[in-house]
């Protein structure tokens, strides 16, 4: 058909594969003229040609499932039984609305040269393409619009060209398909309906716009079937105006490993992923609901610079690594849009950087609320969230700033491992704090960094289970265990101190070396007393290079200071801390100047100190209310107690039965103070001031041992129930420890002021104990010269002071026979002594030593502690014996 002469044309093609044609020889329809045309094809496989090569005006060609017009063109109707239809436009740039196309009436489009814009869809969206649309443009390149904006129903499509390499196709949104030739279109624009519609782009090459007519979309780019997004090589932008899209952009499938990153895409009205696909992937910010990126099976690295979306993280299978932030862009301030990481498949490693921030994050908290994700907060513009599982490491650095109120970090809870860097401000990072305090700790926890920046906490104040906690520094990182259910690493050179505030069950922590100062305390009143341990079992207090202080405690704390495994020499000096003249702590400075501080004084129940073998000496000018001991273990130790010009001191601990050691208790005459010897000790000299007492704790199992003995004033020995050897040299000591020990008596009263006395002599009902004294050759006279008194080796120069019965003059802890048979002896011959039978001391045996001896008789209830070695075939005769 060239010409029709304005007449009506009616073309019935009957049987047979018919074509036809209009303008084939003038290639323009302007020439066929204004009749119209009716055309019918008939049974067989018929086609329609329009040919408007030549025309080089630009004109909109119209397409409908009906008919074909142009301007200046009478157009044609056509049936349905025509089996194709061709178009090809001019050189001009010409537009093609396809509004609708008949079942299996496939339509082709093609250009003789001009930028063509080709639309697809009508009222109804593209829901009235029921047949394939093709689309070519060999000369140039045609735009296409795809445009579902009437279609009220959610449809799903895929975009790929795996069926043919040569074509890219839509499928799904429409009845029918919208092919084109990839190397003949500029861009595709699609617009899907006002539902939620789904839409997979498998492959493409073209440069592609989305769009929606307002659902809630859901967009995939890339698919694991296809190798990820390998096959996308032309540049996509997502936009959704009346709504927001959930976009999903997955190189699942991929073997590549890609470094990739995320910013704004010029500014942060789009957002774009570049790298991950050969080509960028951009959306519009203020039309997506989220975007979920999902790399593939290697080991991908993608850099976060920026985002204001919902942006969510997952793999499909490689050990990943996601950088957030960077210097370049001052750190994390343009990440306003919450960040999910998952990897369901691998393992991910974060790296959240701050560096480059002009601002301090004061208030950065790491929670885990109810589900399966720790929350960062506060650290980012936005939230950040980590999954539980997928995982290995969330690296979190802070930046450069130093100001007065600096970074901190507060770990309330975390099922993550996190890594903490200080890249240059004073930080603080706090571990606990929530309501699970060191439970809510679910993973370990690592601080690194510039030297000397970061302080470190652990709180599990509020909480009612009893924590075993060990800090532990071997001069690189100091390790802490027992603070929920994993350790966590501490790197020496980039702390500054460690406190630990402790919670409501008896808690125990033991440090064991630091470096760096730690605080401990208890803020909560009514609590059980923790136990803090100093010192290591393999190094002792050599590893405790720096200070320990326990301040701001409510309840009860007890201080263990372990240096047993040392052998060298220590000096322990007590500092005691006033505020004004109100004393209200002490201080224990060790290895010259590191010291262990208890502040309040009150709030400490108990203070022990385990001396090496070494010559320690232990300076204590003043101790109160806590139940301070000193254990000197096996070294020639002294012990100066009590010292204080002017504050009394309570009683003071003292144990270690080996080495020789000296006490001097209130040596400088100033306020009392008393020393309690907890063991068997031995002394080269007992030095007690104007009221300075020492007690030998009850028991029956000790004896004080010393060489010297100088009583001040107003000072006593108590032994109890225990004994006592004056290893004296030169003439014998027994007239001036009988002294003491009468001076102390006072005719039973037991209420002198100096001397050496017993208080459980005191205190017996019946009065029937006292303190004997021996010389150690009247003793070994009796039990021979190898005799141990009281378990204790003595020589022939030695006053033996025994807690006994009255009368018990052999000291083997029993008034028997042998006893009266002395006594008798030493009346009859005018002796003295105890030995003798002058148990009271006044220098003759009377009739008062008979009647305190015939009371002890009557009234004794067992064997006190024997003294001597019984010799071979003597038993000790009691009543039955005496009278027998």
């Amino acid at each position: 058909v060239e010409r029709n002469a304005g007449k009506p044309v009616t073309v019935n093609g009957e049987a047979g594969d018919d074509f036809i044609d209009f303008n084939f020889y003038t290639q323009t329809l302007d020439n066929t003229g204004g009749g119209s045309f009716q055309l019918l094809g008939g049974p067989g496989f018929d086609q329609v040609f329009c040919y408007d090569n030549a025309n080089p005006d630009p004109d909109a060609y119209t397409i409908t499932s009906a008919r074909f017009d142009r301007p200046f063109w009478a157009g044609f109707n056509y049936a349905s039984d025509l089996e194709a239809l061709n178009l090809t436009t001019g050189t001009a740039a010409n537009t093609v609305n396809v509004r609708s196309t008949f079942t299996n009436q496939p339509i082709y489009l093609f250009s003789a040269g001009g930028q063509d814009t080709v639309n697809v869809g009508q009222t109804n969206g593209i829901q009235s393409i029921n047949a394939n649309v093709h689309i070519f443009n060999s000369p140039s390149f045609t735009t296409i619009n795809i445009n579902d904006t009437g279609n009220t129903l959610a449809r799903s499509g895929d975009i790929d060209n795996g069926a043919d390499p040569a074509f890219g196709r839509l499928s799904g949104l429409a009845p029918g398909q919208i092919w084109w030739k990839l190397a003949d279109v500029a861009s595709i624009n699609l617009t899907t309906g006002a539902a939620a519609d789904n839409l997979i782009i498998y492959r493409n090459s073209e440069v592609m716009n989305l769009n929606s007519a307002g659902g809630q979309d859901n967009v995939q780019i890339g698919h694991a079937g296809v190798g990820g997004l390998q096959f996308i090589t032309g540049a996509i932008t997502v936009n959704n105006s009346p709504s927001h899209t959930n976009l999903i952009v997955t190189d699942a499938g991929s073997n590549v490993a890609k470094n990739a990153n995320m910013d704004f895409a010029g500014s942060n009205a789009f957002g774009r992923v570049t790298n991950l696909a050969p080509v960028p992937i951009v959306w519009n910010n203020n039309d997506i609901n989220n975007v979920t990126i999902i790399t593939g099976n290697a080991s991908d690295t993608l850099l976060l610079y920026s985002n204001t979306e919902d942006l969510r993280f997952n793999s499909s299978g490689g050990n990943d690594t996601l950088f957030f932030g960077a210097f370049s862009v001052g750190g994390l301030q343009f990440i306003s849009g919450t960040v999910s990481v998952d990897n369901s498949s691998g393992t991910t490693e974060v790296v959240v950087d701050d560096n480059g921030t002009t601002t301090t994050k004061t208030a950065v908290t790491v929670t885990h609320p109810a589900g399966t994700y720790t929350h960062v907060q506060s650290f980012a513009p936005a939230l950040l969230k980590f999954a539980d599982t997928g995982i290995s490491q969330v690296q979190l650095r802070s930046g450069q700033v130093t100001a007065i109120q600096p970074d901190k970090f507060d770990v309330q809870a975390t099922k993550v491992r996190l890594f903490f860097f200080n890249n240059g401000g004073n930080d603080g990072v706090n571990l606990g704090g929530g309501p699970l305090g060191a439970d809510g700790v679910q993973a370990q926890v690592e601080v690194s960094g510039t030297p000397g920046s970061t302080s470190i906490g652990f709180a599990d104040f509020g909480v009612s289970v009893p924590r075993n906690i060990t800090h532990d520094d071997n001069g690189s990182q100091v390790t802490v265990t027992g603070f929920g259910p994993f350790s966590h690493i501490l790197h020496t050179g980039t702390i500054t101190s460690t406190a630990y505030a402790l919670g409501n069950a008896l808690d125990q922590l033991a440090i064991r070396r630091t470096s760096r100062p730690v605080n401990v305390s208890n803020n909560t009143a009514g609590n059980p007393t923790d136990i803090i341990t100093v010192g290591s079992p393999t190094v002792g207090l050599n590893g405790i290079t720096a200070n320990i202080a326990q301040t701001i405690t409510l309840s009860p704390m007890a201080f263990v200071l372990n240096d047993s495994i040392n052998s060298a020499a220590r000096t322990y000096t007590f500092q005691p801390q006033f505020f004004g003249s109100i004393l209200f702590g002490n201080r224990i400075v060790f290895n010259g100047t590191n010291y262990v501080e208890y502040i309040p004084d009150t709030r400490t129940q108990s203070v022990d100190i385990n001396a090496g073998s070494g010559a320690d000496t232990f300076n204590v000018p003043i101790s109160r209310s806590a139940s301070l001991t000193l254990n000197g273990n096996n070294g020639a130790d002294a012990y100066n107690l009590a010292t204080h010009a002017t504050e009394v001191s309570d009683p003071i601990r003292i144990s270690g039965p080996g080495g020789l050691d000296t006490l001097n208790v209130n040596a400088e005459n100033g306020s009392t103070g008393s020393a309690v010897m907890m063991s068997t000790m031995h002394f080269s000299n007992v030095v007690l001031g104007t009221g300075g007492n020492l007690t030998v704790a009850a028991g029956g199992n000790k004896v004080l041992s010393t060489q010297n003995l100088t009583l001040g004033t107003n000072s006593k020995i108590d032994l109890t129930d225990n004994d006592m050897v004056l290893d004296y040299a030169g003439g014998t000591q027994l007239p001036a420890v009988q002294q003491l020990i009468n001076a102390m008596r006072n005719g039973g009263a037991w209420n002198g002021t100096r001397g050496i006395t017993s208080s459980s002599a005191a205190a017996a009902n019946p009065k029937n104990k006292t303190l004997g004294a021996l010389e150690a050759t009247s003793f070994k006279s009796i039990n021979g010269p190898a005799a141990l008194f009281s378990g204790e080796t003595i020589d022939t120069t030695a006053v033996l002071v025994k807690y006994t019965y009255y009368g018990d003059v052999d000291f083997n802890g029993i008034v028997d026979f042998d006893d009266y048979s002395r006594v008798d002896a030493g009346f009859n011959g005018n002796k003295t002594g105890w030995f003798n039978g002058d148990v009271d001391g006044n220098g003759v045996v009377d009739f008062d030593d008979y009647s305190l001896i015939d009371q002890a008789f009557n009234t004794q209830s067992g064997v006190l502690r024997g003294a001597g070695a019984e010799l071979p075939g003597r038993t000790p005769r009691g009543t039955a014996a005496l009278f027998a």
